[in-house]
């Protein structure tokens, strides 16, 4: 059985992301975050069963009065799910980093310190 190791990404703005974010890797993304995508949705209050979550994943998605499509939409979609069952809106497996996790951890708390100087 394959373990997947993940380091979970809370985010202020979705809409930022959606805005910023490549296609290739929100699809690679939306590749990777499948399994969480499976689990959370078996978490789901209501029945709904994972082949009506995938299909919903298809409708538009609106943001702060923002209507996104197709893969935008999906991934959207997907992180909306993730943040409301799992807690992080993005998962990013510790696999493709290009430093250890606690490097990339500390890279993303500069980031955000730099970004709470700038507002």
């Amino acid at each position: 059985m394959a373990r997947f190791t993940f380091i979970g990404i809370k985010l202020k703005r979705l809409d930022f992301m959606l805005d910023h974010i490549s296609p290739r890797l929100a699809s690679g993304l939306l590749t990777e975050q499948r399994p969480l995508m499976m689990s959370a949705v078996t978490m789901l209050d209501s029945q709904i069963s994972l082949e009506e979550y995938v299909t919903k994943e298809f409708e538009s998605l609106l943001v702060d009065e923002r209507v996104y499509k197709g893969l935008l939409a999906m991934f959207g979609h997907r992180c909306q799910l993730l943040a409301q069952q799992l807690g992080f809106h993005l998962y990013v497996p510790i696999d493709v980093l290009d430093r250890t996790p606690e490097q990339f951890i500390q890279l993303l708390r500069q980031y955000a310190a730099q970004n709470m100087q700038i507002e």
